[in-house]
């Protein structure tokens, strides 16, 4: 709840995406520690709408992902990549699916992990984070101009993935 000490964490701390344990797998590292589990956690979800509303830290993280971006090819995945982070990239796909649709898969995945969450909470949440985002003055959630929106809600993760990779290779 602190802006000014949480826009200066964000300036200072180093975020990088690195090669993990087993192949294709990655690690998200902050100052060279493992974060990859915890920024999927409720703790992280409860707060991150408010954290990244702050004009300072967007700023600070946009600098982050571009230069990320700038190291090699990758994708990203945010709610204001297509829009403020890497608005001239190749390719840009904006995944929506339902707000249940987005609630089941969510739910499913905190389950796994131990949470012992319901599901009314989990789509209240989401609801609450995307009116939030969406209405935000610093890069609200909306898809870019040009980008290629997907609808999720009845596809796979194996779907989409080979949705996605064909749209790749339409591009390169």
């Amino acid at each position: 709840g602190d802006e000014l000490e949480v826009v200066d964490l964000s300036r200072t701390v180093n975020i990088r995406i690195i090669a993990g344990p087993t192949p294709g797998s990655q690690l998200v590292t902050a100052d060279g520690y493992d974060i990859t589990g915890d920024i999927r956690s409720l703790a992280v979800d409860k707060t991150v709408s408010m954290v990244s509303s702050y004009s300072g830290v967007r700023k600070a993280m946009v600098e982050q992902q571009r230069g990320m971006a700038s190291e090699s090819s990758v994708i990203m995945v945010g709610r204001d990549i297509g829009t403020v982070v890497l608005p001239d990239a190749r390719l840009k796909i904006y995944l929506t699916a339902s707000p249940e649709a987005r609630a089941k898969r969510r739910y499913a995945e905190l389950r796994e992990a131990g949470s012992d969450v319901s599901f009314d909470f989990v789509l209240h949440d989401l609801e609450r984070r995307d009116k939030f985002d969406s209405e935000r003055a610093h890069s609200p959630l909306k898809p870019a101009l040009d980008s290629i929106v997907l609808d999720t809600s009845h596809l796979t993760a194996e779907q989409v993935t080979d949705h996605i990779v064909e749209l790749w290779r339409t591009v390169n």
